[in-house]
């Protein structure tokens, strides 16, 4: 009896090897691009910009690069994902449909088949935490016709946005701000106290701090 007991035990450990490879492998599939402004985390620290090579037979590449960001590869969701919640929520409030329709733009069709009229605002929308996700809204009257505008920098797109969602902690003091959040349902509103050159957001406890410094707002969380 002995001998077959010491093979299951041989046989067990190799197992047990080859899943904590499978795990480790798992793990480091995801490959980190952090890099530049990334925004805040509601839970606190700044969110962590990940990506991995998938296999994807059937497209030209062979393969699909996969995004997430959040805490870690096992939490957090697709960046445009984010961007595309963003942009429901304001249909779910008739901000999109109360906007006017982006110029040169036609009826384009979102991943889900729907087929939607891209939307143009006064204002460049700039996500600066997730988890819950708050958009920081900056007048800004070119940005009606920045539809066609390359993507430059830090930024991600909707097709529900004629134009740009930025991420990152820094906004530009170009006109009276709002903000709005998703997950807090709230609805655009101006930044409390930002007349003194120092606002305050608070979400589902979370809360943000914006400052004034020269032509940019830095938002931080205290």
């Amino acid at each position: 009896m002995r001998r077959p007991l010491a093979l299951l035990g041989h046989l067990l450990r190799l197992l047990m090897t080859l899943g904590f490879m499978g795990i480790s492998s798992l793990a480091h599939a995801w490959k980190e691009n952090t890099d530049g402004d990334m925004p805040w985390l509601g839970s606190g620290g700044r969110a962590h910009y990940y990506s991995e090579e998938r296999s994807a037979p059937f497209t030209g590449t062979g393969y699909r690069r996969v995004n997430r960001w959040g805490r870690s590869t096992w939490s957090g969701e697709d960046p445009y994902a984010t961007a595309g919640r963003v942009m429901g929520f304001l249909g779910s409030i008739g901000a999109l449909a109360a906007a006017p329709a982006g110029q040169g733009a036609g009826s384009v069709a979102t991943e889900s088949g729907q087929v939607v009229q891209p939307r143009a605002f006064p204002y460049r929308f700039t996500i600066v935490m997730i988890e819950p996700t708050v958009v920081v809204m900056n007048f800004d009257l070119v940005a009606l016709t920045r539809g066609n505008e390359e993507a430059n920098g830090q930024v991600l797109g909707s097709p529900m946005l004629n134009g740009w969602m930025r991420y990152g902690t820094r906004v530009p003091a170009t006109g009276t701000l709002l903000w709005f959040s998703p997950e807090g349902k709230q609805a655009p509103m101006a930044v409390t106290g930002q007349a003194s050159g120092k606002g305050e957001i608070v979400v589902k406890g979370a809360k943000l701090v914006l400052e004034r410094q020269g032509d940019t707002w830095v938002v931080t969380r205290p």
